[in-house]
């Protein structure tokens, strides 16, 4: 048996809708991430703790977008958003190899009946080139203790479609 302690972050949320035109609306973000929170996975078993260091660092993620209404039936979205990672330049690993991130999205509402209404989206992901370099020990305290060195780059795009049915009542 084991049991395994750690800290999640806490958020701030704060956001802004100001409508510009009757069809023009401007939406803005910020998310504060307390990521710092997040120093360490320990993991308690047979009267020892095995501790896996994180060292997560504070983030701040900022987007802004619009909405358009196009007639009652029809609004179009669209948005960027700027999200740093939280894994530490030194120590980042393959288990999360994350880096600096944009997010591109646009979609739409139809509002199909005045109780039904259909969201899709798209939303293209590009994560800034990053790398991981990492020294461990695999099997530490044991006879068969190997250190492992892991140097790489970090790079990825990602697209996510959406679809989504709403009903009112």
């Amino acid at each position: 048996p084991a049991t395994a302690n750690f800290h999640t972050p806490s958020m701030v949320t704060g956001g802004a809708r100001i409508k510009m035109t009757d069809a023009l609306t401007l939406n803005m973000q910020f998310v504060r991430f307390n990521w710092s929170a997040f120093q360490a996975i320990n993991v308690a078993f047979a009267g020892r703790t095995q501790v896996a260091p994180q060292n997560y660092v504070d983030t701040t993620s900022l987007a802004g977008g619009v909405d358009y209404v196009v007639n009652p039936m029809v609004t179009l979205r669209a948005g960027v958003q700027r999200d740093p990672t939280p894994t530490p330049d030194v120590g980042r690993t393959t288990r999360v190899p994350d880096s600096d991130r944009w997010i591109i999205a646009g979609g739409g509402t139809i509002q199909a009946t005045p109780a039904t209404a259909v969201d899709l989206s798209v939303a293209y992901i590009t994560f800034d080139d990053n790398t991981i370099s990492s020294d461990a020990t695999a099997f530490g305290g044991s006879p068969l203790q190997t250190p492992v060195s892991i140097n790489g780059t970090v790079q990825g795009h990602s697209l996510v479609l959406s679809a989504g049915l709403r009903f009112n009542f």
